[in-house]
């Protein structure tokens, strides 16, 4: 089963580190006030890091022992930024606004901003600060799937950018995480409601209800 198209087609680089999917890294707002963040990761025998801030969203790479400013096309606005690097070389991460949702894909020394879907033409009031990201790769694809914390929405990044995840029916707010995991062929994405254990399994651009014991 392979229910979303990939992002980005990791062409040139060299993935070395071990399988699996991005776990809560920090869904948490951060505390006012932390003026920096750091993420590392290692690639084989070197490392890949982002110095952000959290509260503006301005990033440096590191390179060759010091700090190189990733570019913008745009200033982003004041926010709740999170940033995840991605464990291949060169580098590749990943910028959220936990409040707005707003997403960049860091490569190639640059911040490049995913594109929204068209808004529903049934829009309801905005969900507000909650979201967050998962992403996994499958080979040489990278997977990435947004979602909010509280009403459990959530979208995949397919070749225009975000496509919002199929429902077959409405889903109550709740307190949402999501799983995704990969073996040699296949990945797959689960979503659990941590208040009452509701858990959806993503199959075909859709949450499917997993079901309960009689």
């Amino acid at each position: 089963m392979r229910p979303v198209t990939a992002v980005v087609v990791l062409a040139g680089c060299l993935a070395i580190s071990g399988p699996g999917g991005l776990h809560a890294q920090d869904d948490a707002p951060k505390a006012p006030g932390k003026g920096y963040a750091l993420r590392i990761v290692a690639v084989g025998d070197v490392y890949k890091g982002v110095r952000f801030k959290p509260a503006t969203g301005e990033a440096w790479e590191l390179l060759a022992g010091r700090w190189e400013k990733l570019a913008e096309a745009d200033p982003p606005p004041a926010g709740d930024y999170e940033v995840f690097v991605v464990p291949v070389d060169p580098l590749l991460a990943l910028r959220l606004d936990r409040k707005s949702g707003a997403t960049w894909l860091g490569r190639g020394g640059k911040w490049t901003r995913v594109k929204e879907p068209p808004p529903p033409k049934a829009q309801g009031p905005a969900p507000g600060p909650g979201f967050s990201l998962r992403h996994v790769r499958l080979g040489q694809e990278l997977h990435v799937v947004r979602f909010h914390t509280r009403t459990g929405d959530s979208w995949h990044v397919g070749r225009d950018g975000f496509e919002p995840l199929g429902e077959f029916g409405p889903v109550a707010a709740g307190d949402f995480d999501l799983t995704l995991i990969a073996g040699g062929k296949n990945w797959m994405g689960f979503r659990q409601d941590r208040k009452g254990g509701t858990t959806w399994l993503l199959r075909a651009n859709t949450w499917h209800l997993v079901a309960e014991p009689e």
